[in-house]
């Protein structure tokens, strides 16, 4: 009867059903992220950073190596802070959170349908975008990072690698200070943006004979983009200390080039041994 007959077709339905759920494959994408326990921020207040030089350059260091890489991808970060510098289990610096990060206009060109014509437009577009709706929407601490240039709207919107280097003169400042409260670091941090510096702030480095401290934020800090170095500049420039390790290195080096047999050595002990790589991955 008409039960029999709607049975037999629900039967057919589920066997179609089936067949076409069989057939299908099923894609699911995994993200596998390293985790990071703690932030360049937390180093700075909870390990009193700037109680060990040795560490706080070497971190500094490896930030500057790291805005180097990305800028010689065409990446400009556009929201170095130290929440957004993360720190691995060696305690090696990672650099995340490129949410606000771009691509300078000679790496967009050419991307997509448009070619160099779109890239022109997409230029346009980014003058066109007020200071407020791209920058000032996030907290105040993103504030006290922003150039000078970023802020009044202007600069060259086809090149914004310099305002990571004065945000970079803003953490390095971070990392040689301690602050009591909040209020004391937000009013620090915007007269040292102005190039004032807090009178016993400049007398503690002179004094342990780091004058060049404050002559690197105060180049990093300077008003003019053209005015402050590029990322490979700090890295060669004498006012940032070599780590121990290469000062060590660049001696030993130096002391062995008239005898081959040790050079040999050093040679095979330090590229000569087997290939770990996949022992270190997931």
């Amino acid at each position: 009867g008409a039960g029999e007959t709607g049975r037999k077709g629900g039967k057919r339905l589920v066997r179609e059903r089936s067949d076409r759920d069989r057939d299908t494959q099923v894609q699911i994408l995994y993200i596998q992220m390293e985790y990071c326990e703690k932030t360049l921020d937390n180093v700075i207040i909870d390990e009193h950073l700037s109680s060990t030089p040795e560490r706080l350059w070497n971190l500094f260091r490896q930030l500057v190596a790291g805005i180097a890489y990305i800028h010689s991808k065409g990446i400009v970060h556009r929201d170095l802070k130290p929440k957004n510098v993360f720190l691995d289990f060696s305690g090696d610096i990672k650099i995340g959170d490129l949410g606000l990060a771009r691509f300078s206009s000679g790496h967009r060109k050419g991307e997509g349908e448009d070619g160099e014509e779109g890239a022109k437009a997409k230029d346009k577009e980014v003058k066109a975008t007020t200071v407020e709706s791209e920058e000032l929407s996030a907290q105040v601490g993103t504030y006290l990072y922003l150039a000078p240039e970023v802020l009044q709207g202007g600069g060259d919107q086809d090149d914004q690698s310099k305002r990571d280097l004065y945000a970079l003169g803003i953490v390095l400042f971070e990392m040689w200070s301690r602050f009591d409260t909040l209020m004391e670091r937000i009013v620090t941090l915007q007269e040292v943006r102005k190039g004032q510096f807090p009178t016993k702030f400049e007398e503690a480095q002179n004094k342990a004979g780091r004058g060049n401290v404050v002559r690197l934020i105060l180049w990093l800090l300077q008003p003019a983009p053209s005015q402050r170095p590029t990322a490979l500049q700090v890295l060669d420039s004498e006012l940032l200390p070599r780590t121990m390790l290469e000062s060590e290195l660049k001696q030993l080096l130096s002391s062995i080039q008239s005898k081959p047999y040790f050079h040999a050595m050093l040679m095979e002990a330090l590229f000569g041994r087997q290939d770990r790589t996949a022992d270190l991955l997931y």
